[in-house]
């Protein structure tokens, strides 16, 4: 079926998951119950008649509680209201809303990468422009859906500070990975690199008033970040929210798993799979759950193992990896996604 990705979101007021599936062959993308994991419905069947817009090809999709967008391979984004918060309906997936068949757009028009929002569908999410190579933000809510471009710091005619990378125009830089916090402040943190294939970096806030939704940035820090003779352009990254690590592959067979301690800088080999390439890592996390503190590491190899590591800070930069669980034989692995089925819980 030409398997893509995978998404896990919730139903606003019941918490209960859904699992998008965006593929490529077979019935196309498709949801599946997040408790029976049974179809629900066809992405197709939730746009408007029924069917895909022209050369629509689905790519990414971020479900965000009230407002719900799907981005295809060309850049554009599509967004369907998902619930009404004053119909007083408990169940706001009940998929009888429908996508437009018309992309959203700005002025002057954009092509976007990507999103950053947090897992689990909170605040603001952000779009990532590559016409202009910086972000558009706009905010979880029914009343208000305009798009903001952080151009500038929440303090009123500040510049970024010297030393970071505006956020409305990365110029020849990359962020090459990046990820949001789910708690407020929301802080969107970010690996970046450069034009000459130096590796930096960046934290900063991205924050909406809860009066008038304007998003705004609150430049934090950027700073160099020593991997650059680690890494290729194959390498897989984990930013730990919980933590001050990041966990990511690197070496010419991308079959290397590394950590950086962000504080002091050091990195370390936590585990060496001797030529064989690593095609997908995640770490665990769900929300509301005081039981998760992304401590395990899930690995998708080309063999076709899939892999759980023990990776709490002792044992990941202990020197010794510690496997916890395997299952071989799995075929091409493309995506792996940590599975919650409730907003609050975990299986």
């Amino acid at each position: 079926s030409q398997p893509v990705k995978m998404i896990e979101h919730y139903a606003f007021m019941t918490g209960e998951s859904e699992v998008l599936v965006i593929q490529k062959g077979g019935q196309g993308s498709v949801e599946l119950s997040g408790k029976t994991l049974s179809k629900v419905i066809t992405m197709k069947e939730e746009f408007l008649g029924g069917e895909y817009p022209e050369g629509f090809v689905p790519k990414d999709a971020f479900y965000f509680g009230i407002s719900d967008f799907v981005l295809d391979e060309s850049g554009r984004v599509f967004s369907k209201t998902s619930a009404n918060p004053n119909d007083q309906t408990p169940l706001y997936m009940s998929h009888h809303r429908r996508y437009n068949t018309f992309p959203v757009t700005v002025e002057g028009g954009w092509k976007i990468k990507n999103f950053v929002g947090s897992d689990f569908q909170q605040g603001t999410i952000l779009f990532f422009d590559e016409n202009r190579k910086g972000y558009f933000a706009t905010v979880n809510s029914a009343y208000e859906g305009d798009m903001y471009q952080l151009i500038s710091p929440a303090v009123s005619g500040a510049s970024f500070p010297i030393g970071f990378t505006p956020v409305h125009n990365y110029g020849t830089t990359v962020p090459v990975h990046s990820n949001m916090t789910t708690a407020y402040p929301k802080e969107v943190r970010s690996i970046l690199k450069t034009a000459s294939g130096d590796y930096r970096y960046q934290r900063f806030q991205a924050n909406h008033s809860p009066w008038t939704y304007n998003v705004t940035c609150l430049p934090l820090a950027e700073e160099e970040l020593p991997i650059k003779s680690y890494v290729t352009d194959k390498s897989l990254y984990e930013i730990l929210r919980m933590r001050n690590f990041i966990i990511f592959t690197g070496g010419p067979a991308n079959d290397k798993l590394y950590y950086c301690n962000l504080a002091t800088k050091a990195i370390g080999l936590y585990h060496d799979f001797n030529g064989v390439e690593i095609k997908k890592i995640t770490i665990n996390r769900s929300a509301g759950n005081p039981r998760n503190r992304e401590e395990h590491l899930a690995v998708g190899l080309a063999n076709g193992d899939f892999v759980i590591y023990n990776v709490p800070t002792p044992v990941l930069t202990g020197g010794t990896s510690e496997e916890v669980y395997r299952l071989t034989g799995l075929g091409n692995i493309v995506d792996i996604i940590y599975k919650a089925y409730n907003f609050g819980n975990s299986l």
